[in-house]
């Protein structure tokens, strides 16, 4: 095992348990005031979070609370333009949830006696993850103009190459950071001619511990299934010019299928800064 990939393996085992901890998630609901009033002391409100907008798959977290125990109920007035209809008398439900994993998305329902969601039945609500990054482990970072986190330090992390790595939906990827400038790791590869298809990254898991990235803009492209052997004939370096180039002869490589991610808009110039 090389030097960096003893750097890479500390930095890792230090920072997962960190991106994957449990965590408590302040969270708000709004509901129809006149019907919450009939929900008597001691009425169960049941708080469950999911990953998609639609609320239609399994719950990530479930908490059930007594109305009387939910942190704040305040009474919104909400505005409504001259001629618009009268908005219904509306309260907002806060409460902090304990123990919920970070996700990149999360969206809320409040279910029980007198609650009549207002603005839709599955409420959005903040969460860590793809686009915002969590609490930092030891060392150096990578931050924006702004202080926003961008990923954490790491010179030359394992065989991927890449000097940062950030989370993306739990899994920490290499990024390529310069003062003014995030490129990925690897070039895109494509089974047909003028990158034309299904785009692919070379892959090497698991005897690489951190997969590869391409960027192109505010797009991040990752690995997304197993690794197999793909015959490529064109491909596309989104850290050079970013033209597709056609080969002569085809080449075969252990690669997956991509799939994406939308970066946050940093403000630059980027910087290091101790956490």
């Amino acid at each position: 095992m090389t030097a960096c990939r003893i750097v890479l393996a500390i930095i890792a085992l230090a920072l997962l348990p960190r991106v994957a901890r449990a965590a408590d998630l302040p969270v708000s609901y709004t509901v129809n005031e006149i019907d919450l009033r009939t929900a008597p002391l001691g009425t169960m409100l049941t708080f469950q979070l999911y990953a998609d907008a639609a609320c239609s798959g399994a719950a990530v977290h479930t908490e059930t609370v007594a109305i009387e125990n939910v942190d704040i109920i305040s009474r919104l007035k909400l505005y409504a333009p001259r001629g618009a209809t009268k908005p219904p008398k509306t309260d907002e439900l806060r409460h902090t949830l304990t123990g919920v994993t970070p996700a990149a998305s999360l969206y809320l329902t409040v279910s029980g006696v007198g609650v009549t969601p207002v603005a839709g039945a599955c409420q959005a609500q903040p969460s860590a993850g793809g686009g915002s990054q969590g609490p930092a482990g030891p060392g150096v970072a990578v931050r924006d103009a702004n202080e926003a986190l961008v990923g954490i330090w790491s010179a030359d992390p394992s065989c991927e190459g890449g000097n940062a790595l950030r989370d993306i939906g739990g899994v920490l990827r290499p990024l390529i950071i310069n003062n003014n400038t995030i490129t990925g790791t690897q070039c895109l590869l494509y089974t047909e001619f003028f990158c034309a298809g299904t785009p692919y990254l070379p892959n090497n898991a698991p005897a690489c511990m951190v997969q590869p990235t391409a960027v192109t803009g505010s797009t991040l492209y990752y690995p997304n299934g197993a690794p197999s052997l793909v015959t490529y004939r064109s491909r596309k370096c989104l850290g050079g010019s970013g033209a597709c180039q056609e080969l002569s002869t085809a080449q075969t490589v252990n690669a997956a299928p991509t799939t994406t991610t939308t970066l946050p808009a940093f403000a630059l110039p980027f910087h290091l800064a101790t956490q």
